[in-house]
């Protein structure tokens, strides 16, 4: 899967904007195909994305203004090495991507979905004439992070060893995270604040018809107290928890399928608190992780549950929230966990560490000319260069000093300037504070009598 070339006759103030994709000369990325949108804000980079999933998702679940929004394009695709035209005079297409997968990051998240019922972690809108709709977040008010990480890592491992490609992902992922191993469930033995039924949200939800459902819900986590590991494993664990070997959870998993279900169906409460891993030979529990592993898990597992063949990936922003360490490892995350998949990942990025990682060929330069969006070209080869040189040459900084500093700077030359004995040591006192930079030499150089110790 890839796309070749984009036409936005018109979209949410997008006029004549004409991208092109490229395609690296060596293959650096296995299967998968790479684009990066820099530019500053206001160059519409989150407009294209939508302006993406409008074309192939028209039936998704959005907001009203959305709905009513029309888009004028014209767009040039490849699947399986066959090329495809489709504008927007023509009907949905006989052959597109299986799915368009939405992970923002963004302050302002512009993909979540308007849904009558509360929001949950993943939502899709499938429909059976076009690519299948799939917000990974991360955003959700309503549910603890490490919630949703229980439920998908929960689901990782018992459905994805089924499908070779996602579990292989899966696998590469707690790899890169040095987990050797999923060790323990850890339950609550109080199930009562979970299925009585005032804890049900009211609505039509499952649980809230039948009482029967919710005592089997009741039946199913007794009998999860059968297979709990006496003594713990000798971990120290939250009051009144107890521990499922994970092996004996998917062995038992017949028995226990509605346990399962119910902790699915619950949006605002889970049975499992918490997960325990096998990390470089000692036991560690999900809660303990550091944030950036945390992080790292909750931005690439919702990925590699629904990714496939011919899926778009759409990321806005995966710098956001990351320490650089992060940043500088995120590409080298996507590119071992989805290699193996023939799909097109697209990002929207303001980071030179992201840049930095990816061919001149993958890298989508837009900007504003006489108030009008189009690409421009780049003449310096961005990968493996150096993040402050990217800053002038890919996002145009005209420098890489903030404008305090700057400031500064022009007080410390005026202070010079003046010949005065006590301005001259304030300016000398800002000097000692400068970091060294070439500005700093050149300011040393001619203001040398001034400046020397």
């Amino acid at each position: 899967m890839r796309i070749k070339k984009l036409k936005i006759n018109h979209y949410r103030g997008l006029d004549d904007v004409q991208i092109t994709f490229l395609k690296p000369k060596n293959n650096y990325f296995g299967n998968l195909e790479f684009s990066v949108l820099v530019g500053e804000n206001g160059t519409g980079k989150t407009s294209i994305l939508r302006a993406l999933t409008k074309i192939f998702c028209p039936s998704r679940n959005v907001d009203s203004r959305e709905d009513r929004e029309t888009i004028d394009f014209k767009i040039r695709y490849e699947i399986n090495n066959q090329p495809y035209n489709y504008n927007s005079n023509q009907r949905y297409p006989d052959i597109y991507p299986s799915k368009v997968i939405v992970s923002s990051f963004a302050v302002f998240d512009p993909y979540m979905p308007v849904l009558a019922y509360r929001p949950r972690e993943r939502e899709r809108t499938a429909f059976n004439q076009e690519s299948d709709f799939v917000y990974c977040g991360p955003k959700d008010s309503f549910v603890n992070n490490n919630k949703i990480l229980i439920r998908s890592l929960i689901h990782s491992i018992t459905y994805l060893s089924g499908n070779h490609l996602n579990w292989k992902a899966f696998s590469k992922l707690m790899d890169r995270l040095s987990i050797t191993k999923i060790l323990y469930l850890e339950l609550d033995r109080e199930m009562s604040r979970y299925v009585n039924p005032h804890d049900i949200p009211e609505g039509d939800h499952l649980l809230s018809k039948s009482p029967e459902i919710r005592e089997q819900g009741r039946d199913n986590l007794r009998m999860a107290r059968q297979y709990r590991i006496p003594g713990n494993a000798g971990l120290n664990l939250r009051n009144g928890s107890f521990l499922i070997d994970v092996e004996t959870f998917k062995e038992s998993l017949g028995e226990l399928q509605r346990l399962y279900e119910l902790q699915s169906e619950m949006d605002m409460k889970t049975f499992i608190r918490d997960i325990w891993f096998e990390k470089e030979g000692k036991p560690v529990s999900l809660s303990d992780l550091s944030s950036g592993e945390i992080t790292m898990l909750f931005r690439f597992l919702p990925l590699l549950m629904e990714v496939n063949n011919n899926s778009i990936i759409l990321i806005d922003e995966p710098e956001t929230h990351l320490h650089p360490v992060w940043i500088q490892q995120f590409i080298s995350y996507l590119v071992d966990i989805f290699h193996d998949f023939h799909s097109h990942f697209i990002l929207a990025t303001h980071s030179p560490l992201i840049v930095t990682d990816l061919p001149i060929e993958c890298i989508v330069g837009l900007e504003k000319y006489e108030n009008k969006v189009q690409q421009y070209l780049l003449y310096e080869n961005t990968l493996g260069g150096d993040p402050s040189d990217l800053l002038k040459e890919v996002f145009e900084l005209k420098s890489l000093q903030g404008d305090f500093t700057v400031e500064l700077l022009k007080e410390v030359l005026g202070l010079l300037e003046s010949g005065e004995a006590d301005k001259i040591a304030k300016a000398r006192q800002i000097y000692n504070d400068l970091s060294i930079t070439s500005e700093k030499h050149k300011l040393f150089m001619t203001y040398r009598k001034y400046l020397e110790e």
